[in-house]
């Protein structure tokens, strides 16, 4: 009977949080919903280069923008990116993407190797010795170093962060970017 009665309760439980999230989810919508949209948001699935291009809705008084000048390629590198959980996945889309590659999705795959290997000395291990990480390494190293200047607060974070992260030291990288940062050191919040 005990256990008759705690799935019961755990059931309602269930029913309950689903029903909060629907809720959520709704406001959620009906805040993100711009009053001259005609057309409905897409979902994560629908996610087409086209879908890629357009300029997105007005959220909550901030717009969301992508950095000027990136190809229609790299955007969708970039989301092909972010959505795998796996390194070697991502070190499959280096090695055959590599060319079509710019900053932001060199910094992010840099990123996900990172997060992959969190706490982990194996993974770490491999990730440090593939050849397409290292490949991935010393092309975001030389596309940063083009032109330090240019590099935004937050990718700078995630290039040190990572790099702290999966126990690489470079001076030269290192010395370049903290350089940069510190002369840039008023416009970063």
């Amino acid at each position: 009977i005990a256990a008759v009665l705690a799935l019961g309760l755990v059931g309602r439980r269930a029913a309950n949080w689903r029903l909060r999230r629907r809720r959520r989810q709704s406001a959620a919508v009906a805040l993100c919903a711009a009053p001259s949209m005609s057309e409905p948001m897409p979902s994560f699935l629908d996610l087409t280069p086209e879908l890629l291009t357009r300029q997105p809705p007005q959220v909550a008084g901030y717009v969301i923008r992508e950095p000027g000048g990136r190809t229609k390629a790299a955007q969708v590198l970039h989301h092909r990116i972010t959505n795998e959980s796996q390194y070697q996945a991502v070190l499959s889309l280096v090695e055959t993407y590599l060319h079509k590659f710019d900053l932001i999705n060199m910094i992010g795959a840099l990123h996900m190797c990172a997060a992959t290997a969190r706490d982990h000395q194996l993974l770490l291990r491999q990730i440090q010795t593939d050849p397409n990480f290292v490949k991935l390494f010393h092309a975001a190293k030389a596309e940063i170093l083009k032109d330090v200047s240019a590099l935004e607060p937050r990718s700078c974070s995630s290039v040190l962060w990572s790099c702290a992260r999966l126990n690489i030291f470079d001076s030269d990288l290192f010395t370049a970017i903290i350089a940069s940062s510190t002369t840039r050191m008023e416009t970063f919040s």
